[in-house]
């Protein structure tokens, strides 16, 4: 029956799966992105670096063996202080026979705006590690790590919400009363045979991300190790 202009068309049982379907797969991948990107915002809440270590190789015609050692010894030094928080190191070429490691330490100028504000410019008046008080960086750190909670719920809810409504979709068509259609081969691959596998596979999923508590803290994420 060639439906009437104006008038809704009723998606067929293949076309409801395959939305069911890509859906439910888009949810779980964009969801579990988000959560990445919420959870590494959350273990890294400085945002904003206020020391830069700008190191390079380069080349030299002849070494001495305590040349070698002292470039050795300042790389190491270099590294570990990477791994702060608020220092960058950046490193241009790379090691090699004949090469020696140079670096110096820059940093990041700040200013203030007239409502008070700190603002980050080349221009600055002012080094940022100074400018910004303790309270006043511990408070940025908790609008971070903040953000980052919040982008993680978000993310759950995606990652586990986007298969639980096209379970309630199945769960109307069943209440609706809607037949099977076609042969029992289509109706087990497109039909109502074919959502409860595909639901199945949705709801076991919603049921190992753990808890209620846990579904809108990342899964399985254990805030405790944090704090």
């Amino acid at each position: 029956m060639v439906p009437e202009e104006g008038e809704r068309k009723e998606l067929s049982v293949s076309e409801k799966f395959a939305i069911k379907q890509s859906s439910s797969r888009f949810g779980k991948i964009a969801g579990d992105a988000i959560t990445a990107v919420g959870v590494k915002n959350l273990l890294n809440p400085q945002a904003q670096v206020t020391t830069v270590i700008n190191a390079r190789y380069v080349p030299q015609a002849t070494l001495t063996v305590n040349e070698l050692r002292l470039s050795e010894q300042r790389r190491k030094l270099d590294l570990a202080a990477s791994k702060e928080r608020h220092v960058k190191l950046q490193v241009k070429g790379s090691p090699g026979q004949g090469k020696i490691y140079r670096s110096s330490t820059s940093y990041v100028r700040a200013d203030r705006t007239a409502r008070g504000k700190i603002r980050v410019t080349p221009k600055g008046r002012d080094f940022l590690h100074s400018i910004e008080t303790t309270p006043e960086r511990e408070k940025r750190l908790a609008r971070s790590r903040n953000k980052a909670k919040a982008t993680i719920i978000g993310g759950r809810a995606l990652r586990y919400g986007v298969p639980a409504l096209m379970v309630g979709w199945t769960i109307y068509d069943l209440v609706k009363g809607d037949e099977p259609v076609g042969t029992p081969e289509e109706n087990l691959e497109y039909g109502l045979g074919g959502w409860a596998l595909e639901d199945a596979i949705s709801l076991g999923s919603i049921a190992a991300g753990g808890k209620t508590t846990l579904f809108l803290t990342a899964g399985n994420f254990d805030w405790s190790v944090l704090f």
